[in-house]
């Protein structure tokens, strides 16, 4: 699996509500059609809700075919104590063999979202 991901807006600003979508696009360069799942781990500062209390989000995607694209969203807020830095992100897959409660493979990396006052 290759991962890419990209943010819209590319920033996020100290003191707006606005979230930011995180894309993650999953590509099979597998020969074989592979079922799998996105994790995506906030750091403090960030969350996936308003409160910002949820930091850890995990969608199943069904089968991707061989050379296939998946694309999947996430929405990013502020919580009301961020500061202006650099926030990393860390977007991990997982393959599973037929069934979601086995691992095959894990791979991860790492996103920097931009906190600009």
């Amino acid at each position: 699996m290759i991962i890419k991901t990209r943010f819209t807006p590319i920033r996020m600003i100290v003191g707006q509500k606005d979230p930011v979508t995180l894309d993650v696009v999953l590509k099979n360069n597998s020969t074989e059609e592979v079922l799998s799942t996105v994790i995506v781990k906030l750091p403090s500062g960030l969350g996936f809700d308003l409160s910002g209390i949820t930091r850890e989000k995990r969608q199943r995607i069904d089968y991707v075919k061989p050379n296939e694209d998946k694309t999947v969203s996430f929405r990013i807020y502020p919580r009301h104590n961020v500061e202006e830095g650099q926030y990393p992100v860390t977007v991990s897959i997982l393959t599973h063999p037929g069934r979601y409660d086995k691992t095959d493979s894990t791979k991860q990396q790492e996103a920097i979202l931009r906190v600009l006052k």
